[in-house]
């Protein structure tokens, strides 16, 4: 039976570690770095922690147009069903997550319609790649949208209000 070399195995361990090791090393340290509050750029991550998510729970059950990679915790979490998973087989998911983020007033008002949503759900302040969507995440508000008050403000919950 062939072996391999010893000398070769530890160099093989030791360069996977170094071409691995800074990203393990910058999500162990980032919880200790200073955050830059006075950012106008949301970190989504802070609403898909535990407690904002189950914050949800607060509204009625609903169908819920959320963001990329929000879908599973949404499903785990609460009593909401979800039209968004990313990293899904589904193209109407993945389209879901990603286009109506990108889309001005009428148009994503049209989407939601055809798409069904009882709410959309955003980051705080989070920037997205629609300045209109960006303004509804900082607290901007349209007549066809009604903000959900949660007991976490992290997550802008908006119920969408149907004619």
């Amino acid at each position: 039976i062939a072996t391999r070399d010893p000398a070769a195995a530890l160099l093989g361990l030791i360069s996977t570690l170094i071409i691995i090791s800074p990203a393990v090393i910058s999500t162990a340290v980032k919880p200790l770095l200073p955050q830059n509050a006075g950012s106008a750029l949301g970190d989504s991550a802070n609403c898909r922690t535990y407690d904002a998510v189950v914050a949800l729970n607060d509204a009625r059950s609903g169908l819920i147009l959320n963001h990329f990679n929000f879908g599973p915790s949404i499903l785990w979490a609460t009593d909401h069903n979800v039209l968004s998973a990313g990293y899904h087989r589904s193209a109407a998911s993945m389209t879901n997550s990603i286009v109506p983020f990108r889309l001005d007033a009428p148009d994503l008002q049209d989407y939601i319609a055809k798409a069904g949503a009882d709410y959309l759900l955003l980051c705080r302040n989070y920037n997205y790649h629609s300045d209109f969507v960006t303004s509804l995440a900082a607290g901007e508000t349209v007549d066809w949208l009604r903000p959900v008050a949660l007991p976490n403000d992290n997550p802008v919950l908006l119920e969408v209000i149907k004619q």
